[in-house]
């Protein structure tokens, strides 16, 4: 009985853990596609100055 109420307790935890890790990555997620976006930028940027484009 123990061990079950055990299991339950640590799957309750491990959902709210990944709950909280998917609120993080998604957290990331944006500011990785933001910097990648910027970086793109700059290099279209360099990349016009170099050669302008067609």
């Amino acid at each position: 009985m123990s061990y079950a109420h055990g299991m339950v307790g640590m799957t309750i935890k491990l959902r709210e853990l990944q709950e909280r890790f998917d609120m993080i990555r998604q957290q990331s997620n944006r500011a990785w596609l933001l910097l990648l976006h910027m970086m793109n930028g700059a290099a279209i940027a360099v990349r016009s100055t170099i050669q302008p484009i067609d």
